[in-house]
């Protein structure tokens, strides 16, 4: 009987459950909203004088949010609040190179723009 109850648990409903493109794109916006309203904030703080710098900043500063929260909490803060988790095939918490690879089209256009 006990064998019949751990064959039964097995089959118990995954966690974790696909979300799609509308909740992903709220998830989006929220971060960019963040980003933009953090960039204002920084604006008041950088010196005009070394547009360099200004740039360089802003380029990096979004890349940087979207891998390291990404890595270490497994969700950008958008995502966290409409508590979506990115996680593998195997559904564990990806990898680096896993989240560089979702990154990298983001990261090329971040560096473009």
């Amino acid at each position: 009987m006990e064998q019949m109850e751990n064959l039964l648990n097995d089959f118990e409903e995954p966690k974790y459950r696909y979300v799609g493109f509308w909740p992903r794109f709220g998830a989006l916006v929220m971060d960019g909203i963040i980003l933009w309203v953090f960039g204002y904030l920084l604006g008041y703080v950088l010196p005009y004088n070394l547009p360099f710098l200004s740039i360089a900043v802003t380029t990096v500063i979004p890349i940087a949010y979207n891998l390291v929260l990404e890595y270490k909490f497994g969700a950008t803060i958008g995502k966290m609040l409409l508590r979506m988790k990115i996680v593998n095939d195997t559904l564990q918490p990806p990898g680096m190179n896993n989240i560089l690879l979702r990154n990298i089209i983001y990261i090329g256009l971040e560096m473009i723009s």
